[in-house]
């Protein structure tokens, strides 16, 4: 069977680029004309491919988050009456709808609930897309999901985190993501690139600049894909596809900005404990967006820092909470990166006359548009007559005032260390006047912790567990300092899963509840040898 040609609709069809000027770009009214002008078959791939969109918006409906995507194919609304009792959702995405919606019903049979929504979600809609009559769309669908499982890939190792958490759908690439510790997972010879996404996510420290990177990807593929069509369906959907790549970049200092900032608020409300912090943050937050509001309508704005000082001891959470700020700032227009540069003194300060401005400036300049962020700062000060600490402070003082619309500053160490740091110097004082505590965590905070790595790394603690592990949570909290707070559980975490290796190659055989069960045995081994050391101090 031939396609249908579009002569008339492609030719009508305005080009765009990826930085092109958008000015009057209407992306809905796009698709809504070529809608009108295509076969009722061909019609159906346009809206398959706009169903990525309502994936998008499922998955913010179900979390209870505001955001919506008008590109969808349903209004707020209409997805919320869908949402209830699935009819013009794809017969796959409606099926993990009503599965997720009744775990004993007959579609839980046919979906497996128990791994997240949103990657059950998303492999129906990618299964539904790689059965599409159109060419372009089933490709089309298999690199989106391959880069994005890439990226998601390469952003989790960087974290930390579990590879398999992050990637969605079957298939040689996800299961090469999920086995291969290779840096570029030895996917470098199937997918060409590979190497532009690692560079991307891992180096490049602009959130924006990221971000387009990868789409230009994305642009080069749409345009690759659909070389050799000229006025048929796979034009109009590579010409859709890019279009909604210049829509994505229209909406990201309006929408994907609000979009953003509620998705890094319910990450900051999520983080563990530190509730007087997260008090303080959205405090500080409301009274940057009003005085931003006051600065559009016209009226005067007081002189304000955002410069803050971060006080408390290891593993409270105070790089964590930075990196968040750096970016919900990106977010509501305050900085234009929002990236986090990290340093201590050895950052900034040289051992030679002269190259410790140089030092410093290079590392500044790394930060403009997002926070610098200084981690136990007191060590610059009081190195004797020969040091040059307080040459990294002169430098940072002038860069915090040549650059106080677009660098914020975080100093962080312990309480009393910075406190004498601050009021040592008279510039200091008048540009750090916003200080957040960081408590230590409570016992209770920092079991939550150790379940939170135990869900991460798929293991399970057993009831039984619980108890000695409170204990000795409790015995190590004795010295906070050395202990470390959400850094010592992370250490902790991992001498517990050094016992559970060595109890599990003493048995005979070992089956995958085996593999994911934490113990009470591991955790009190652990406690007897930290007990055995401290004996032998």
């Amino acid at each position: 069977m031939f396609a249908t040609n579009y002569y008339c609709l492609v030719a009508g069809l305005k080009e765009y680029s990826l930085d092109a000027d958008t000015k009057g770009f209407d992306a809905k009214a796009i698709v809504g004309e070529i809608l009108e002008g295509v076969a009722g078959v061909d019609a159906d791939a346009v809206r398959l491919l706009y169903g990525y969109y309502d994936c998008e918006n499922i998955a913010s409906l179900r979390a209870g988050r505001s955001a919506h995507n008008p590109l969808g194919n349903f209004t707020r609304e209409e997805l919320e009456e869908e949402v209830k009792a699935p009819k013009r959702l794809p017969s796959a995405v409606g099926r993990v709808l009503r599965a997720y919606a009744d775990p004993e019903g007959e579609d839980a049979e046919e979906v497996d609930t128990a791994q997240r929504f949103e990657t059950a979600l998303f492999d129906a809609y990618y299964a539904t897309c790689s059965r599409a009559k159109s060419r372009f769309l089933r490709e089309w669908s298999a690199f989106d999901r391959n880069l994005r499982n890439v990226s998601a890939a390469v952003t989790a190792r960087a974290a930390g985190r579990a590879v398999e958490e992050v990637v969605v759908g079957g298939g040689d690439v996800a299961e090469q993501l999920q086995r291969s510790s290779a840096a570029d997972f030895g996917l470098r010879g199937e997918l060409p690139y590979i190497d532009a996404v690692i560079a991307a996510v891992n180096d490049e420290a602009n959130l924006v600049e990221k971000e387009h990177k990868i789409d230009l990807i994305r642009w080069n593929e749409a345009t690759e894909l659909a070389t050799f069509d000229y006025f048929d369906i796979n034009t109009i959907l590579s010409y859709l596809a890019r279009v909604n790549i210049v829509a994505r970049w229209t909406q990201l200092d309006a929408v994907r900005g609000r979009e953003m900032f509620d998705r890094l608020m319910a990450e900051l409300d999520g983080l563990c404990g530190l509730d007087k912090v997260k008090a303080d943050v959205k405090s500080l937050i409301n009274l940057v967006k009003v005085r931003r509001l006051r600065q559009e309508h016209g009226l005067p704005v007081p002189p304000m820092s955002l410069h803050l000082v971060f006080l408390g001891n290891p593993g409270t959470g105070k790089t964590t909470v930075a990196r968040l700020l750096a970016k919900i700032y990106r977010a509501i227009g305050v900085l234009s990166k929002g990236q986090l540069v990290e340093v201590d003194r050895s950052g900034l300060v040289a051992g030679f006359v002269g190259q410790t401005a140089i030092k410093t400036r290079k590392v500044i300049d790394s930060a403009l548009g997002g926070v610098l962020f200084i981690d136990e700062a007191y060590a610059l000060n009081g190195g004797g007559a020969n040091d040059f600490g307080q040459e990294a402070i002169d430098t940072l003082l002038k860069a915090m005032e040549d650059h106080r619309d677009d660098l914020v500053v975080i100093v962080a160490g312990y309480d009393g260390l910075m406190d004498e740091f601050i009021h040592s110097n008279p510039g200091l004082e008048s540009r750090f006047n916003r200080f957040l505590h960081f408590a230590d965590y409570t016992a209770e905070e920092l079991l939550a912790i150790f379940r939170m790595q135990c869900e991460k790394g798929c293991y399970i603690l057993e009831p039984e567990a619980e108890a000695p592990l409170r204990s000795l949570l409790e015995r190590r909290m004795a010295d906070a300092a050395s202990f470390g707070n959400a850094r010592g559980v992370r250490n902790l975490f991992e001498q517990i899963l050094v016992r559970q290796a060595g109890r599990l190659a003493g048995q005979a055989s070992v089956n995958r509840e085996d593999l994911t069960r934490i113990t009470a045995a591991d955790v009190e081994a652990v406690g007897r040898a930290n007990d055995l050391e401290a004996k032998e101090r």
